[in-house]
């Protein structure tokens, strides 16, 4: 069967379709351009009141503390001023301007556990407490722990539990798949 449309009729129709698409992606557009142009007013005003900042200005440390503290992030300053001393650091040691945020997560920027604990305030103390938990040593351990950090215990490869037939084994291999040394583990029975 032929199509009884005429040719010029299917062209016809597919030119207006093809323009009303494209003044719909205009509008859109526009509509885009003033609302991101009005946040874009708003970016001196908000950089010199410090609830935005530019990390690649003078005094990024400074400018953190003072973003977290105005932002009411944290209850504690001392868990603002740990982040703000961690970012000074890592920019002294990032040669490049950031072009994003997403920089801040890589290892310049590293908060190991136990500064957090000793430099950081009431949430960062809590957090390292959560994580402790997390991996098996609460706060009635805690003395635990910092024997593990200091003189870990000398412990053979392999126990004998005389506690049935069955066996528990394994390996905690590096990234290299070598076998690790100095890896305490802790199995607990869960009934």
């Amino acid at each position: 069967m032929a199509s009884t449309i005429p040719r010029r009729a299917t062209r016809s129709t597919e030119r207006i379709f093809i323009l009303l698409v494209a003044v719909i992606m205009c509008v859109s557009f526009y509509q885009l351009h003033t609302v991101l142009q009005k946040d874009f007013e708003e970016v001196s005003g908000r950089l010199a009141n410090g609830s935005i900042m530019n990390l690649n200005t003078g005094k990024p440390g400074e400018r953190m503390r003072t973003l977290l503290q105005r932002g009411h992030y944290f209850k504690d300053p001392r868990d603002a001023n740990l982040v703000a001393n961690i970012i000074e650091k890592g920019l002294t040691a990032h040669t490049e301007p950031i072009d994003n945020i997403g920089e801040l997560n890589k290892n310049n920027y590293n908060l190991p556990a136990d500064m957090a604990y000793a430099n950081g305030g009431q949430n960062y103390r809590q957090r390292v407490k959560v994580s402790r938990t997390l991996i098996g040593f609460s706060d009635a351990d805690s003395s635990l722990y910092e024997q593990e950090k200091r003189r870990p215990m000398i412990v053979p490869a392999s126990n004998a539990l005389s506690m049935g037939n069955g066996t528990i084994d394994g390996q905690i291999l590096t990234r290299d798949n070598q076998p690790a040394s100095g890896v305490l583990v802790r199995l607990r029975m869960i009934l």
